[in-house]
């Protein structure tokens, strides 16, 4: 089961869930309002040499001066 993160649109109470895909988005603890799902964030890895800043601890990055 994935963990979802939900918000309420009433207080601003943010809370996480590890819910089935097909349930109800549950209710705010706070205000009994129903919560909102958030998008989840997901970072792609980009190609070697993509950033723009030299940096050592960067495992993607291999731009050497």
């Amino acid at each position: 089961m994935p963990i979802y993160r939900y918000i309420c649109p009433k207080c601003g109470e943010e809370q996480t869930f590890l819910m089935r895909m097909n349930e109800e988005n549950p209710k705010c603890p706070k205000c009994d309002v129903e919560m909102e799902k958030q998008i989840p964030r997901v970072q792609l890895k980009g190609t070697a040499g993509s950033c723009n800043v030299s940096c050592s601890s960067c495992s993607g990055c291999f731009s050497r001066s």
